[in-house]
C-alpha cells in the first residue's frame, strides 16, 4: 500500500499553521494539540503500521498527551493486520470505533449522464446536491488522485485505534 497524503509535507504544515504542533519520528509525522489546563490530543493518521510505538510514548510524555489517535495504513484484508492488532494492544492501544480519517473510499465515475449519476445516488446524497444547487462550488480531478487512490485499487474498512 502507498503512501497515504496524510503522511505529506503539505497536508501537515496545514495543520501546523492552525495551531498543531507538528513533529516527525522515523519519517512519520505527528499532529499535536494543546488543550489549556489539561494537557495535550495527538493524532497520527495513516502512519506505516511499523511506526516506533516507544518514540511516540517518548514525545507524549513530553507533551502530558491524555488521548492519542493512531490511525494506521492498514486495511482490513492485509495479512499483517493480526499481528499489527496485538502490537498495539501491548502497548496499551484499544480499538476505537471514533474514526478521524475516512475509513472507506468511494469511486465515483464523473462521466456518467448527470440522471443517471443521481439514480446511483442514495436519497440524502440527492437531498445535499438539490440543497446545495446554485453555489459556489467547483470539481475538478486533482493532479495527484492517482498517487492517492490508484486505479482498481479500493481500499477496505479501516482500523482506527486509540490509547487513553
Amino acid at each position: 500500500m502507498g503512501r497515504d497524503y496524510r503522511q505529506y509535507v503539505e497536508y501537515n504544515n496545514f495543520f501546523g499553521k492552525r495551531g498543531w504542533i507538528v513533529e516527525k519520528i522515523n519519517g512519520t509525522f505527528i499532529l499535536i494539540r494543546h488543550l489549556p489546563l489539561v494537557g495535550s490530543i495527538i493524532k497520527i493518521q495513516r502512519c506505516d503500521p511499523k511506526v516506533s510505538l516507544q518514540k511516540i510514548d517518548r514525545v507524549a510524555k513530553r507533551h502530558r498527551t491524555l488521548l492519542i489517535k493512531l490511525e494506521p495504513n492498514l486495511t482490513t484484508d492485509d495479512p499483517r493486520t493480526p499481528a499489527i492488532l496485538e502490537r498495539l494492544k501491548k502497548f496499551g492501544y484499544e480499538e476505537s470505533r471514533w474514526a478521524l480519517c475516512p475509513t472507506r473510499t468511494i469511486h465515483i465515475n464523473l462521466g456518467l449522464d448527470l440522471d443517471k449519476l443521481l439514480a446511483q445516488t442514495k436519497k440524502d446524497v440527492r437531498r445535499y446536491l438539490r440543497k446545495n444547487r446554485g453555489k459556489d462550488f467547483e470539481f475538478h480531478r486533482d493532479k495527484y488522485f492517482e498517487d492517492f487512490y490508484p486505479q482498481g485499487k479500493f481500499r477496505k474498512s479501516r482500523l482506527p485505534a486509540a490509547k487513553i
